[in-house]
């Protein structure tokens, strides 16, 4: 596997590599082949490079709530797949990932997971509401996937990605009666409520997440808190923040 993708994709080998050793032993070579091929194609921020954060960030978070060996195949097949849908679906990319997910799965993967095991997947990819489930692995799944989705961009810090993804999924203030420069400082306040030292994003993080990565989200809070720095970033980022909205 190695050798054919190093004959056709030399400047990302390293990259492909680095998921190789995170899920490499857990599914399938070629359905992360397929995976990563697919991811390139993703937008900037969702792709293969993010893909290897994301798995490195799923192999830490499964350590720290001691998932069962058994079930990482799981977490780590949720992993690769729940962004496979954003290229298609930029405005519900969950749902389409839940899709996608089951193709992939089908095709490429086909008698590694059970029916069972691909519904799992298929639920955590288009992010399941966690309230009153009952405790249990595909629980403990859902909850890691959430995780990832918050923290490969905090652990791997890029915040100019965050910025964007905030001011797209949240209603903006009105542009029309400020000027750019309020408008930016706006959403720089509402960015600091949501991911600042004091943030709404960290409550439901549990405690050992946040006492082991205290220094990764101390880091990431300070870049939060600084509104000038935010709100450069809002204005750099216009074009982006309002591409196919």
């Amino acid at each position: 596997m190695i050798n054919r993708f190093r004959a056709v994709d030399r400047k990302n080998l390293d990259t492909f590599q680095g998921i190789i050793e995170v899920a490499g032993g857990y599914v399938p070579l070629d359905f992360i082949f397929k995976i990563f091929n697919h991811m390139k194609k993703n937008p900037d921020g969702y792709d293969h490079h993010w893909l290897a954060n994301a798995l490195h960030t799923a192999q830490d978070l499964a350590n720290l709530h001691s998932l069962p060996e058994g079930a990482r195949s799981i977490m780590y097949a949720v992993t690769l797949l729940m962004e496979t849908g954003r290229t298609y679906d930029g405005q519900h990319p969950h749902d389409a990932s839940g899709a996608f997910a089951v193709v992939f799965l089908n095709e490429h993967a086909d008698a590694f997971f059970t029916d069972e095991e691909i519904k799992s997947i298929f639920n955590c990819c288009r992010r399941i509401t966690l309230t009153n489930m009952r405790p249990s692995v595909d629980t403990q799944i859902a909850l890691i996937a959430q995780e990832v989705r918050l923290l490969t961009d905090v652990f791997y810090p890029n915040p100019a990605k965050l910025v964007v993804d905030f001011v797209k999924n949240n209603s903006t203030p009105n542009l029309s009666p400020m000027e750019p420069d309020q408008w930016c400082q706006e959403l720089a306040e509402h960015f600091a409520e949501k991911y600042g030292r004091k943030g709404t994003a960290w409550k439901a993080l549990p405690i050992m997440v946040l006492n082991n990565k205290q220094e990764q989200l101390r880091n990431f809070q300070i870049i939060a808190d600084d509104r000038g720095a935010v709100g450069d970033l809002v204005k750099n980022n216009y074009n982006r923040i309002f591409a196919k909205r």
